[in-house]
Order: structure tokens, then sequence, then C-alpha cells
């Protein structure tokens, strides 16, 4: 099973957060693990010990928008995955603290293998506890029937 490990930048702020949070809730086995001072060559580490073959390292960018930015891990290297998500907007009713984790992902819309190859999730055919939809302009996020989060973003080629 591939595995997905989300961080922050090293001084994470309330919206980097909220989109760590909303997308740990909505992939399944997904685990968290804030940055704090770490560099990302011991996050990377840290993936590799808990056997996550991903990294989704969320961050502000200098100005006002956040980037989310996954990373392929593999035994000896790892590399940046294409497309990188500028987030150019952040929507969100607060997140309930008692939401528990999704067992089941689908993720639609017209960028939906973008995202989908980012998070190598599995799309089922049962019914899906949590729903991402990916568009060209906006990414939401729900947990059963409850919208946790919608962003603005925009899709640019990792160099």
């Amino acid at each position: 099973m591939i595995g997905l490990l989300i961080t922050t930048g090293k001084n994470a702020d309330s919206n980097s957060r909220l989109i760590a949070k909303a997308l740990f809730l909505c992939v399944p086995g997904s685990r968290i693990l804030w940055r704090g001072r770490r560099t990302l060559r011991s996050m990377v580490s840290k993936a590799r010990k808990q056997h996550m073959t991903r990294l989704c390292v969320i961050q502000k960018n200098s100005g006002e928008g956040h980037s989310l930015g996954v990373l392929q891990i593999g035994t000896a290297s790892w590399s940046w995955l294409s497309p990188a998500i500028e987030i150019t907007a952040v929507s969100s009713p607060k997140i309930a603290k008692k939401l528990k984790q999704s067992t089941c992902l689908k993720i639609t819309g017209k960028r939906s293998k973008d995202l989908g190859a980012l998070i190598s999730h599995c799309n089922s055919n049962e019914k899906a506890e949590s729903r991402i939809s990916a568009t060209s302009k906006r990414i939401s996020f729900h947990l059963s029937n409850i919208k946790l989060l919608s962003l603005g973003v925009s899709y640019e080629k990792h160099k």
C-alpha cells in the first residue's frame, strides 16, 4: 500500500495546518507530522521509517499564497512529482475536532487524474466516506456530508 505523510513548512500558519488536516481526514491511511525545525531531508527520512512513499509538503509562499508539493520517496532517493499546486485562496468553516479519518476516498472533477497521481489513492466503487473534487481552479474536500475546505488553485509543472 502506498502511504502519504503530510507536513507543513517550517513556520506553518493556520491555513497550512487547516489544509493539512483536511487532506489527512480525506485520504485513508495518511498521517500528519508537523515539521517544526526539521529539514526536508529529515522529513523524507521520517517518511521512509513509517513506510510512506509520498510526502506532501504544504507551505506558505512569500506573499499571500500557499503551495502543495508532493515528493515521491524511493529507497535511496526522492523527487518532486508534477504538478505542484499553487493555492490562491482558502475558504473553510472551522473543522470539528472529533472528525475521524475516512476509510474510503473518491476523487472527482476534471483534474482528478492529476491529484490522484500525487496522493496515489484508490478510487473505490463502494460508497466513499470522503470526496475530493479537483477542477482547474478549485479543490474541495468533503468528509461524509461535511464540506471541510475549498481551495482556489492553479497547477504548475515542477522545475
